[in-house]
């Protein structure tokens, strides 16, 4: 299962990610992408997953509250961004020890837990390699919990921020 959680916008680059999966599925026929997002190219890229007839091992989930939950689910992130600042999904992603690949287009590229792939977009076999060595690796579930813990020590989480955000929010209020 390779997933990606996303807006379906022109810099998010689902048109190689939809290319970069009908190039991996023809060496693994049973894998799945699942894809998390709506928006203006929404239609395009059904109409690209029709294109390379792959529309039996996409799956569209729209737009969810249940991230964490489908991350946890699946094995693989990849973001093939354009262009992108800090990326909250690869963040998430590393949260729940996901091996990640992304472009090296991000301008603050975040690898916490060491798992994160920073490929050129110019070159889809690349990408294609990286997924076909990641298919044959067995997940493991003591991993992903020492990822969590390991984004948490970076100061990533959430109650932290909160904490953070709330004693700046005093500060400026002189509170």
């Amino acid at each position: 299962m390779i997933g990606n959680v996303a807006r379906f916008y022109e810099q998010k680059n689902h048109k190689f990610l939809i290319e970069l999966f009908s190039e991996f599925v023809k060496e693994c026929p049973l894998s799945k992408l699942v894809l998390v997002g709506d928006g203006e190219l929404r239609e395009e890229i059904e109409k690209s997953i029709e294109k390379y007839n792959i529309s039996e091992n996409v799956v569209l989930l729209g737009l969810r509250d249940d991230i964490a939950n489908i991350l946890m689910g699946i094995d693989v992130f990849c973001l093939p961004s354009l262009f992108e600042t800090t990326n909250n999904s690869i963040l998430e992603a590393q949260t729940t020890g996901l091996t990640c690949i992304a472009s090296n287009t991000l301008s603050d590229p975040i690898n916490i837990t060491g798992n994160v792939h920073y490929l050129s977009i110019e070159n889809i076999n690349k990408w294609v390699d990286i997924l076909r060595d990641m298919y044959y690796q067995n997940i493991d579930i003591k991993n992903r919990e020492k990822c969590a813990n390991q984004v948490k020590s970076a100061g990533y989480d959430i109650r932290d921020i909160s904490n953070q955000l709330t004693k700046c929010i005093y500060k400026q209020l002189n509170l």
